[in-house]
């Protein structure tokens, strides 16, 4: 079985965290949101015999990174040149899918930018043609689906306006065969001048070819800087990897959820607990604490002191003695001074965050600050402030 993964997207949303690499790439608990659902679907049943990789913005970044192999099964790499939309990334695959399978064989289509479980992917092998779904309570933001009671799709509304006819939501995973190609090859650009995959999974709908599967276990869009943390979170609670190297000083305190790596070191004082993961050649120093859930990457240093908690940290940061560090994302190659506070409670009012020139409401009461990769922070910072160098 082959999988496409669309990747090729820049994630203007999730700036200033894209602004040198795709979104694809963003740091969720110490590992790129691809490599977390490269690692879901090397656990699929029939066996994944080759990943297709759609790129486009800043494609050598994720080509480094996993070279041509994931876990031995090959990679292929095709660039969309154009963003002509989700239809037309897979449009460009044509060529490679049918290269390597029958016109019978079925493949998987995913989004790049989302997190999925491997028991829920499965579920779309049950089928020829077959969407994942969400039951969410606000569906404003997303494609909304209806189905029958036989299980197949009957109808789709993008970003409904009103009262939605369903509570079901399109998360973004497909099953399909080779006659979606043909399909897609039909469609017309849609009101935005693209070609758009979810009319051909309507169209499909229209020819009683659609089936779901819904969400048993979990699925997490990336879509805003703040889904980052809630990302990072919901992968903490189902890892069962947890690594126990690197060494732990007397008179440390460091619970048995913690997760830390080779040459890693946690100082006399220093209290980890709760869902953290610590990366490599990472140094906690004396009375430092750190709560989970939080990741802290390769070669960043937590001086002595501070508190991190509910966030992440990219590789190579270095935080400043007696700082507060809540609820925000921290890039890489970032300097904290001494004292810096991020202020993260608004117990009236939802957080704010301006992205791209608009405000945007997170719906959180608790956020901290985004800073971008290779800043230096010199003064405390408000709850939903993104800083950029």
């Amino acid at each position: 079985m082959q999988v496409i993964i669309m990747a090729a997207g820049s994630g203007t949303r999730l700036m200033p965290m894209t602004k040198n690499k795709p979104k694809a790439m963003v740091d969720i608990a110490g590992r790129p949101l691809l490599e977390h659902t490269l690692h879901e679907i090397s656990k699929l049943t029939p066996k994944v015999t080759k990943i297709i990789l759609v790129t486009g913005y800043k494609e050598d970044t994720i080509k480094e990174y996993f070279k041509d192999y994931y876990h031995k099964i090959p990679i292929q790499y095709v660039t969309q040149k154009e963003r002509k939309g989700t239809g037309h990334a897979v449009m460009v695959t044509e060529e490679h899918v049918l290269k390597a399978a029958k016109t019978d064989d079925q493949f998987l289509v995913i989004n790049g930018d989302d997190l999925y479980s491997h028991k829920d992917l499965q579920k779309l092998t049950d089928h020829n043609n077959c969407i994942l779904l969400q039951e969410l309570e606000d569906v404003s933001a997303f494609g909304v689906v209806t189905v029958n009671k036989e299980g197949k799709v009957t109808g789709f509304v993008e970003k409904p306006e009103g009262e939605a006819e369903s509570k079901l939501v399109n998360v973004g995973a497909y099953s399909f065969k080779a006659e979606l190609f043909e399909i897609l090859k039909k469609l017309k650009p849609s009101k935005r001048g693209e070609i758009e995959l979810t009319d051909a999974v309507a169209k499909l709908a229209r020819l009683e070819k659609m089936h779901h599967a819904k969400v048993g276990a979990y699925w997490k869009p990336v879509g805003y800087p703040w889904h980052i943390l809630t990302a990072t979170q919901k992968i903490l609670e189902h890892n069962s990897e947890l690594i126990h190297k690197g060494s732990v000083n007397a008179g440390a305190i460091v619970e048995t959820e913690v997760s830390m790596d080779t040459g890693s070191v946690i100082k006399k004082g220093a209290r980890v607990t709760g869902l953290v993961t610590i990366g490599k050649n990472v140094t906690i120093e004396e009375n430092a604490t750190i709560v989970g859930p939080t990741t802290i990457a390769n070669n960043c240093t937590i001086q002595n002191n501070s508190i991190i908690e509910a966030s992440v940290v990219g590789n190579h940061t270095t935080i400043g003695k007696n700082c507060r560090i809540h609820h925000s994302v921290i890039g890489e190659k970032v300097n904290i001074k001494d004292k810096i506070t991020t202020n993260y409670n608004s117990p009236e009012k939802t957080i704010r965050m301006k992205i791209k020139g608009q405000v945007i409401d997170t719906k959180l009461n608790q956020l901290g600050s985004v800073v971008a990769d290779g800043v230096t922070v010199k003064q405390n910072l408000l709850p939903g402030q993104v800083l950029e160098k």
